[in-house]
């Protein structure tokens, strides 16, 4: 299981507003020590203290959150190990808030390993939204593996 029920409920609740004026994103409800993450087309991402992502839908009612479980839960259990690539570990929460590790990305030299993470997902997950320009956003080059943080198709 990653992350807590209380840090959960948290993120559930935090506002994003987006300022035209200055083209930022601003979180109110937020307590300190937490970060917020950034936007995705579907998602709003916050990191806790104890650095776990707490990733939330406003609008999708929860179905690519629950699709991340779900193919999480699917790889970790189905799947043969790819040397060098996983899939972030995740846990769906109530309100469709998805806890997952924080993977920063250390600027591994991980492109022997692209092709097959690719592939790898458009095979078993129909999932081709990991393409090499959304490294660092949706996925991570860490001690030299990928870890996938956004798997969802």
């Amino acid at each position: 299981m990653i992350g807590n029920k209380a840090d959960a409920a948290l993120a559930a609740n935090f506002i994003v507003t987006f300022d035209e004026d200055t083209w930022d994103e601003i979180v109110e409800g937020m307590p300190e020590g937490w970060k917020f993450l950034g936007s995705g087309c579907s998602r709003e991402a916050f990191l806790s203290p104890d650095g776990v992502v707490y990733k939330r839908e406003p609008h999708t009612a929860g179905m690519v959150s629950t699709n991340n479980a779900n193919e999480y839960a699917f790889y970790k259990s189905n799947s043969e190990t790819i040397a060098g690539f996983r899939l972030a570990a995740c846990y769906l929460w109530e309100n469709n808030v998805l806890a997952m590790e924080y993977a920063k990305d250390d600027g591994s030299n991980v492109d022997r390993v692209w092709e097959t993470m690719r592939d790898t997902m458009r095979e078993r997950f129909n999932y081709h939204d990991c393409a090499k320009f959304k490294r660092g956003d949706n996925w991570h080059g860490v001690a030299g593996n990928i870890i996938l943080t956004d798997y969802s198709y």
